[in-house]
């Protein structure tokens, strides 16, 4: 249930932010993003009269107790908001609203797909209005890594047998939550969940807490097809990685979600813990700094020539430049142009 105060809130500092813009532009309009990560990804497109503008509600209460040394959380469970539902809500209400009726057609949102498809009565309306975008992948991070081969190649001591390792696990994390997507995880090292990379289901759902009964999720059809018995009584994952590369995974970019590849990748490498910290550091709220460094990284000439279905939406409704000039810095200092 969406709290109807989050949603007043944000009208008014939609309201707020076009009466700012319209004194610099006779013309404006607000994309509204799930975090600041979005709003990050969008900065160097966007048209100088569009804003970006994401919900600043309180995202997180989570892993308190992280011992670094033994990785180990005491059954802490990361529980984040990712004011998908309220920025949905927020657009649905708009054409209701005295002050912002005016303004419908120059206020957008885009979110991530997740499990959601463009037909979901979740927000098949929004869609047909061409009010909702969404990433061609499961999220913005698997969307960045898609379509940027090159993106990790800066980010220090990750090698791609090292993401292909971290996206093995991430996807079978994926098929789970595929089947319940109010799963959540404990924030642990998941070495202690697998077996030569492959997820034990009964391990995993012993301390991962799930709505749906774990005999009817091992029973689901996804599970089934993708988990079998191994002889003890656990139900291990049942696929090895693919010789040519983990992204010939059936459907594997709409099922893997870019936090958890993240997330696991800053497990095995101390270097990446230390200098980007716990991404559920409760201090400073979700911890997105690898995310961060990922866009910092991302060449943004493979997004413009990728054409993908968000690149033509937010072309279509005149909210990033198909032009842009963007300076691209990679390591070795070159630099790439478009």
């Amino acid at each position: 249930m969406v709290d109807q105060s989050l949603i007043n809130a944000l009208k008014a500092k939609i309201f707020e932010t076009f009466k700012d813009m319209e004194k610099k532009h006779s013309s404006t309009s607000i994309l509204l993003v799930e975090g600041k990560t979005d709003k990050d990804f969008l900065r160097p497109v966007i048209l100088g009269n569009v804003y970006a503008l994401y919900p600043l509600f309180n995202e997180i209460n989570a892993c308190k107790h992280y011992d670094l040394a033994k990785k180990n959380m005491n059954s802490v469970y990361a529980k984040i908001r990712n004011n998908k539902d309220e920025i949905l809500s927020t657009l649905r209400s708009i054409p209701y609203d005295r002050c912002l009726k005016d303004k419908v057609n120059n206020i957008f949102g885009m979110v991530d797909k997740d499990f959601d498809e463009s037909d979901d009565p979740k927000f098949a309306d929004l869609i047909n209005k061409q009010k909702l975008f969404l990433t061609d992948t499961h999220d913005l991070e698997t969307f960045l890594l898609k379509t940027d081969d090159d993106v990790l190649d800066d980010i220090e001591v990750i090698t791609q047998e090292d993401f292909e390792d971290a996206a093995f696990v991430a996807y079978q994390i994926g098929l789970i939550k595929s089947v319940d997507r109010t799963l959540k995880t404990p924030c642990v090292d998941y070495s202690e969940y697998t077996k030569e990379n492959k997820i034990i289901l009964e391990e995993f759902l012993r301390d991962a807490k799930h709505k749906i009964p774990k005999q009817d999720l091992i029973q689901h059809k996804i599970i089934k097809r993708n988990f079998s018995n191994d002889g003890n009584s656990n139900n291990v994952f049942n696929k090895d990685m693919p010789s040519d590369g983990i992204e010939s995974f059936e459907d594997f970019w709409n099922i893997v979600n870019g936090h958890d590849i993240l997330y696991l990748l800053r497990l095995h490498h101390d270097e990446l813990w230390q200098k980007y910290g716990n991404p559920f550091e409760e201090k400073a709220g979700l911890n997105r700094e690898l995310e961060s460094a990922l866009i910092k990284k991302y060449s943004y000439p493979e997004f413009l020539k990728e054409k993908s279905n968000l690149w033509k939406n937010l072309i279509r409704f005149n909210l990033i430049e198909p032009n842009k000039r963007v300076c691209l810095k990679r390591k070795r200092d070159w630099r790439r142009w478009i």
